[in-house]
């Protein structure tokens, strides 16, 4: 069964992390609170990598390299949408094909974060075991902005770790997690070792999870870029 809104512990996302007090406001109080969207559009542009994703789960099913031939466009995408699958699977198999593993289950998409009140939510990362039964994370993008120099430091990475805790299976003191970037349009790949646990992580998400609930506010409407992708222009006084 659906729950509903109140039900539902408060939604933070990455993207309402990065400097929340320089967004809109009204934005980040209907999406804090869960209030449903007005628009649909923004979960158009996910319609596409969460395939990607799937299928590049799938074929982790057991220790293997993926392999191209296995990849074949969905017939319910746009005839565009089925290029970019296949450069993007094509680009996939390329990155890591000497780099067999099996996935785990994925994480869902909403991670509860209890002692802070709040879930994180957000696509899952495809979370494999390597051949030799190292936890790899790997994060795949399509065609998105560069995530910096300090790949540590950045919201993506910070809130990643902050979320693959939920599928795994060791202590606190269990092994380091490789994390992969790859963006499978731009045919860049990035790697980084990280600690799950990292205390600097929990610092940081609850003090950026306080800077959300501070700078949500309905009354406060900021019209931007970010209007592009905001499911709640309808009555939106910035709009009238």
């Amino acid at each position: 069964m659906e729950e509903s809104e109140e039900e539902l512990l408060p939604k933070i996302t990455a993207a309402s992390l990065r400097d929340p007090a320089q967004q809109c406001g009204r934005r980040l109080a209907l999406e804090l609170g869960n209030r449903k969207r007005a628009t649909w559009g923004d979960n158009v542009r996910w319609r596409l990598s969460d395939r990607i994703n799937a299928d590049i789960r799938l074929a982790h099913t057991e220790l293997r390299s993926a392999d191209p031939t296995w990849f074949h466009p969905p017939t319910d995408l746009l005839p565009e949408q089925q290029m970019l699958y296949t450069v993007t699977t094509r680009a996939y198999c390329a990155l890591f094909a000497d780099r067999p593993a099996v996935a785990r289950d994925p994480i869902e998409w909403s991670v509860d974060v209890p002692e802070l009140g709040v879930r994180l939510v957000g696509p899952p990362p495809l979370i494999l075991d390597d051949e030799h039964g190292a936890l790899e994370v790997r994060l795949l993008r399509v065609h998105q902005r560069p995530l910096g120099p300090d790949l540590a430091e950045t919201v993506e990475v910070r809130f990643l770790v902050a979320r693959i805790r939920a599928a795994l299976h060791e202590d606190r003191d269990g092994p380091e997690v490789r994390v992969c970037i790859a963006d499978l349009v731009d045919a860049t790949y990035d790697e980084i070792t990280v600690d799950p646990y990292d205390s600097d992580v929990d610092a940081w998400l609850e003090a950026g999870v306080a800077a959300v609930k501070l700078a949500a506010d309905e009354t406060r409407v900021r019209q931007g870029h970010e209007c592009a992708r905001c499911a709640y222009v309808p009555g939106c006084k910035a709009h009238k």
